[in-house]
């Protein structure tokens, strides 16, 4: 996957608010999630 990196751009993040993700609604997981687009980005 590295090979398709193109650019890196750096933001500098001043403040921030809370974000609420509706893919944590049903009680998903953070690792659930991570492993689920693992494999969608790792089989294009």
């Amino acid at each position: 996957m590295a090979d398709r990196i193109e650019d890196i751009v750096l933001i500098d993040v001043r403040w921030a608010k809370p974000l609420s993700s509706p893919a944590y609604d049903d009680g998903t997981t953070e690792g659930d999630l991570r492993a689920q687009w693992t494999s969608i980005l790792l089989s294009e």
